[in-house]
Formats: C-alpha cells, structure tokens, sequence
C-alpha cells in the first residue's frame, strides 16, 4: 500500500508567510512516522503549507492508498477539505484521521463521510495495528500506546521524516522570535495537564487519561541526539502545557541539564502560581539553566474574569510572580546577564467580562519589563467547560470551524468586538492608564 501522511495546515501558507506558527513541525506526525520507519512501513510526508493550491494536492494524493492525518481543532477545517479532495480524486482511498478534535469532537468526525478511520486518544500502538492490518472494520476506534506502555519507551523522532518547509534549519525549526537566532530543537516533555481552567479542560485528560512525564535523562538524551543528528542548535521549546511542576523532577533536571547538554536557552510555559510555589526553584532554573522566555498564561488581570476562567490563581498572585521576575531580570542585567522574558498570554472577550476586566488585563501588562505579549480571542473550542456550553447555548460563531483564537474576528455572540478593536486601537488608553497601543505592537519583540 501506498501511504500518504499529511499536514492538514493552512494551504500556501509557506509561500504567504513564513512566520513563527509556520515554524514548528508536528511532533504527533513525527513520532508516528518514526514508529512506521522502525516497523519497516515507507510512508511519504506533505504539508498542505507547501502546497500552491487544492488542485496542486488533488495531482498529488490521487495515486495513493491511504491518506493520514493529524487533526487539532485550528486544522480540522483543512483535514476536512482534504480527505473531500482524496476521495473525489480517488474513491478508494482510505483516510484515517486522529488527533485532539477526533478526541473532543468525535461527532463532528463522524459527521464527515470521507473519513473512514477516526482514532480517539493516544494512538501510536493504534497506528502501528492500523498499518499491520491494512486499515480497520471499525470506524471510531479508541487508541492506545501499547506495546510501549512507558512514554519513555518510545522512539525518539526522526524530524528528517517531518515535512521540509523553507530556510535552513530543517530538520530542526526556526526560533521565530522565542529565541536566538538558529536552529530550535522542539519537544514535549510530558502528557495531560493537572489543571481545571473552564476555556481548556477537560480536553487533555480525556485525551491522555493520566499525567505521565518523560524522565530527565530520556528528555536530554534526545535532545543531544538531535543537536548530533541534525545541529548545531541554538535553543529549546518546550511545547508542554505547563513545564514548572513536580519539584523532584524540576531538581533533576536543574542539576543535569547545564552539565550534560550544551546547556541551550529554552523556552517553556508556566503558571503563577507555581513560580510562587518554587520561586528559589525558578530563580534557580533561570539562572543556571538559561530558562531565558518564561510562557505565562495570564489570561486576564481581573479576578472576575480568573473565576469564570477557573484559573485557579488571582490577579495578586499575577502581580507577586511579574514582580518576582522584574526583580531577578534587573539583577541579572546588574551583573551582565541576559534577563528573562515573559511571553504573556491574554484571553479578551471571554463571557461575562466587563470592560473595567479587560482595563485591568492590560494595567497588569504593563508592570512587565521584559515582555513578548500574546493577545487573543477567547474562542469556543469544543471538549471544555466553556467552550461546550457556549456552542450548547447557540452562541459560537465559528460556522466555519476555523477554531482561530487570533483576535480579527468575532467569536462569540453577546459579545461587544468593536470594544475590543477600540481598546486594541488605544481609545481607552486614558482608562486604562498606559498606552494599549504600545503593549500590542511588542508583539513579536521583546520589550
């Protein structure tokens, strides 16, 4: 048979703009196309970001047996368009389709004629039992990740397998802005995320069922496996959904990371509230370890807007770990040493919040010295508290399931966008007491 692996990403999007998004590959479709390389199976690698059109793709899919794709809500639009375009080019194929939305939007699958194998959950053993028996009699199918079992057990990814965009860092990526200039080595460290937030949860528990984390050496060891294989690089992303947790496994990785890699300046995310858990564990981690962009997810600066969130922190605790930051950036300027940075992550527009709410968002923005601002949207992705219940209630917006949470269109009906675009503009400046303006145009830079 005669496999095809698919990105299903923006069409072109390689050509229209190569900016940070387009910079990180799919480390899910890597790992699974290791798995078939290590089982003998030869299955070819595309990006829809490399194509130039759907007619482009409709030559280049039609000679194929077996289409795959890895489906995240923000790309099941293109999933959909493609597995349309497959079948019309070529009725017999087969597409088989897994990823978060089959997990949290396994009806909205279903609903699509043209995917015939839809994979919920964890799927590496899936997948391998998928090729051995050249598809399945059962269309939805719960996955799992035997024979591995330890997430420690499986391979490491060969990124040379994983879609060739523009530039010269691949197989590697570009920093994009969350680093110095060069190659990046991206990875994920650990699966499911302990948290409760109403706009998130509970998507990757039903995803992953249970926390499990990679252990600190197995995380180095391939992290110097791919700066050999395809070096040298220059910085880490770790795409975690929360990297500051579990303080035996923080302690490990303090004390071996700097002396058993070339200790490379990574980026990872964070809550407040475990900076002030660990806040000598987290110093520590910055200094020693050139933690240098810490991903906060602030959300919002209002404890109104916390609460429907279920955030699980206040708008003090915000303040108290931006503060602590400050002063441990200042000190190591003091001493010639390149302070860290918030990359800050803000939700506008979320149910229920007024605009004294979003007004206090941007004053708390603006006590950090060191910022790469992240404003979005709130959107109503499926498979959370939130998200369910505004599209339970009619209220979605997204009649086009493009489940895009950039801030340039609305969401949400009830909700009052022109107050957004005025605020992102700078008419409430005088209200919020610092030019909005300014914060907004950092993205993309460190202030």
């Amino acid at each position: 048979m005669k496999y095809l692996f698919l990105e299903a990403n923006d069409l072109g999007k390689w050509y229209e703009n190569h900016s940070i998004h387009e910079r990180f590959g799919d480390l899910g479709q890597g790992l699974l196309l290791t798995i078939a390389k290590d089982n003998g199976y030869q299955i070819d690698s595309l990006s829809l970001k490399q194509m130039h059109s759907w007619a482009q793709f409709r030559m280049i899919v039609k000679p194929y047996d077996v289409l795959i794709m890895n489906v995240r809500s923000w790309r099941y639009r293109w999933a959909k368009r493609a597995a349309e375009i497959a079948k019309s080019a070529n009725p017999n194929i087969q597409v088989w389709c897994g990823g978060f939305h089959a997990t949290v939007a396994s009806q909205e699958m279903e609903d699509v004629p043209q995917f015939d194998v839809i994979v919920r959950g964890e799927a590496e053993g899936t997948f391998l039992d998928l090729l051995k028996a050249g598809g399945s009699e059962q269309r939805v199918i719960d996955g799992h990740v035997h024979p591995w079992g330890k997430i420690d057990d499986l391979p490491f990814i060969d990124r040379s397998l994983l879609p060739r965009p523009p530039g010269d860092e691949w197989p590697l990526e570009g920093a994009g802005g969350w680093g110095p200039p060069g190659k990046t080595i991206s990875m994920i460290t650990g699966r499911m995320c302990p948290w409760h937030c109403s706009f998130c949860a509970n998507a990757e528990k039903n995803h992953f069922h249970r926390l499990r984390r990679r252990s600190v050496g197995n995380v180095i060891e391939e992290l110097n496996y791919a700066h050999k294989a395809w070096g040298p690089a220059t910085s880490i992303v770790f795409h975690d959904s929360e990297f500051l947790m579990q303080r035996a496994w923080l302690e490990e990785y303090l004390n071996r990371y700097p002396r058993e890699t070339p200790n490379w300046s990574w980026w990872a995310s964070c809550r407040t509230d475990q900076i002030l858990k660990f806040p000598e564990l987290t110093e520590a981690l910055i200094r020693d370890t050139n933690w240098h962009i810490l991903s906060i997810g602030i959300e919002s600066g209002s404890d109104n807007v916390l609460k429907i969130m279920n955030k699980g922190v206040t708008a003090a605790q915000h303040e108290e770990a931006i503060e602590l930051i400050n002063r441990i950036g200042d000190n190591m300027e003091a001493q010639g040493m390149a302070a860290p940075i918030i990359f800050a992550n803000v939700m506008l527009g979320i149910p229920g919040e007024e605009p004294e709410d979003a007004f206090a968002t941007f004053r708390l923005m603006s006590k950090i010295k060191r910022m790469l601002p992240s404003i979005s949207l709130y959107t109503p992705y499926p498979g959370n508290v939130l998200g369910d219940e505004m599209i339970r209630q009619g209220r979605s917006l997204d009649s086009h399931k493009r489940y895009d949470r950039f801030p340039d269109e609305a969401k949400l009906l009830g909700i009052n966008y022109q107050f957004y675009q005025d605020l992102l503009n700078g008419h409430y400046d005088r209200e919020v007491g610092t030019s909005v303006v300014a914060i907004r145009n950092a993205q993309g830079r460190a202030t």
